[in-house]
This record gives structure tokens, C-alpha cells and sequence, in this order.
């Protein structure tokens, strides 16, 4: 995964996927935090986000991401910066805290486009910088 190439990028899709999963059901961010960018704010948000859920005697239900990247409309933007088209299978959440449950039915998003930009930084490993929807 830390090489520079199409599988290697798409194993990392799968991996930040993972450890994002597995950030929601436990509010252990640790891992999906080495791999998203500081500058991506939003998804920095929303981990820490998971991890006060927890910490406040909170938890999730759900919440699952399944990426579907299509590896052959990856485009390259030089020096390591990279675009891929992706969608996801999403199963709905659940969230519970100070005594009641908020739901949020995402299934529908996974029916959405998105480009998904990640950048093969000089330190050989990947990360998620941005995310944006396309297609509307």
C-alpha cells in the first residue's frame, strides 16, 4: 500500500474505509486520523465528532461506509495529487447520547456520485484530502 500505483491507491480506499468503520462503532479515531489530511476539515469534524459521542458515555449503531471506486476514471494531477470516482454502500445510523437516539438514513447517499481526492504524499503514504459531490 505504500507504493505509488492504482492497486496500491485502492487498497488504501479500502483500508481508510475500514478503519473509518471501525472510528464510528468505537470512537477510536486513531487510525483513520493518520490517514485523512488536517486541511480536510469536515471529515476531521466528524471524527472527532465520534470520538466525544464516546467519550460522553454515548455510541452508534450503523453508520458503515462500503466504497466502489472506479479505478478506471482515476485522474492524475501530478506530484502525487490524484481524483477518483466513487460511491459507497451506506447503511443507515443510529446514534445514541444523553438519553436519546438520532437517526440518519444514509442508504440514499450511497446513490450519489462523488470524487474522492487523495494525494501519495512524500512520506509514502496515501491520504484523503477532500471529497465532493458530482452529479447532483
Amino acid at each position: 500500500m505504500h507504493v505509488e500505483s492504482t492497486e496500491a491507491m485502492e487498497k488504501f480506499i479500502y483500508y481508510w474505509a475500514s478503519s473509518r468503520n471501525f472510528a464510528v462503532q468505537t470512537g477510536d479515531i486513531t487510525f483513520v486520523g493518520k490517514q485523512v489530511s488536517s486541511d480536510y476539515k469536515e471529515e476531521a469534524d466528524t471524527y472527532a465528532n465520534w470520538k466525544a459521542l464516546y467519550a460522553s458515555g454515548g455510541w452508534a449503531v450503523g453508520g458503515e461506509i462500503e466504497p466502489r471506486p472506479y479505478m478506471d476514471g482515476v485522474i492524475s494531477h501530478g506530484d502525487g495529487y490524484y481524483s477518483v470516482p466513487i460511491n459507497y454502500l451506506m447503511n443507515d445510523v443510529a446514534y445514541f447520547s444523553e438519553g436519546k437516539v438520532t437517526t440518519y438514513h444514509l442508504a440514499d447517499e450511497g446513490k450519489r456520485g462523488f470524487e474522492l481526492k487523495i494525494q501519495f504524499a512524500d512520506d509514502g503514504n496515501w491520504y484523503v484530502i477532500d471529497q465532493l459531490v458530482v452529479g447532483q
